[in-house]
């Protein structure tokens, strides 16, 4: 599925792109990212398209041990649905010894905590997750933002389910860093706290996607003189 990051064209792809190669160079460890819902390979990181919309995840064999990692499943919306059920029964077939959310883990932004805790019971995670005896690790994204505080319903349901799960910015560990992505998005370089605080107030408020996009095109025309989004 075609998503407003799918290709790869512009200078502000050639800024994400750039930013993350510099980054890794410089902490001299290999990097997972996601965020951009396209596929690419270099020598210093990875960048992952999405599960959600696309369908896509990796897996990572380290020391003999099986890692998933998916990026971007914005569960809690129609458009992801499919994939996500795909996601869920390749979980419980495998027995992955990790599973990496990368960041976007949950559609925060744009749906109320009622609607994504109905689509985790739809898609079968809230089973899997009760279940499994995989490390889980959720790295928060953008549109995810608000897992950070420990407060954070959807962080306690979740935690309900399974009380190992652990919720970071990042994740470390054998020279491998996995972050989301949205660090170096072209709009939080010159948006600066406005990025975040248009995805935690959305969350908060529980505005529409509609309303969402249409204040995303306000300050797309302010700092960009288009009607760009980022997703």
């Amino acid at each position: 599925m075609k998503t407003i990051r799918t290709n790869p064209s512009n200078k502000y792809e050639d800024f994400f792109l750039n930013s993350w190669y510099n980054y890794f160079l410089k902490h001299k460890i290999y990097g997972y990212v996601g965020h951009y819902h396209y596929h690419l390979i270099n020598d210093k990181f990875t960048l992952l398209d999405s599960e959600g919309y696309n369908g896509y995840y990796l897996e990572l064999n380290n020391r003999n041990k099986l890692i998933s990692v998916d990026a971007d499943c914005h569960i809690g919306i129609k458009e992801t649905r499919n994939n996500n059920i795909k996601m869920v029964k390749r979980l419980q077939k495998n027995k992955y010894n990790k599973n990496i959310f990368l960041g976007d883990f949950l559609e925060m932004s744009h749906c109320t905590d009622i609607i994504i805790i109905n689509e985790i019971k739809l898609i079968g995670l809230k089973n899997y997750l009760k279940t499994t005896k995989s490390k889980i690790i959720i790295v928060w994204g953008n549109h995810d933002k608000n897992l950070m505080f420990k407060d954070n319903k959807l962080r306690e349901y979740l935690l309900s389910l399974n009380p190992n799960i652990i919720f970071t910015k990042k994740y470390i560990f054998d020279n491998m860093e996995f972050q989301h992505g949205d660090k170096y998005d072209m709009y939080r370089n010159k948006c600066k706290i406005l990025y975040d605080l248009v995805y935690i107030c959305a969350d908060i408020l529980n505005i529409s996607k509609a309303t969402f996009e249409k204040y995303w095109k306000k300050i797309g025309h302010k700092y960009f003189n288009t009607n760009g989004l980022s997703g």
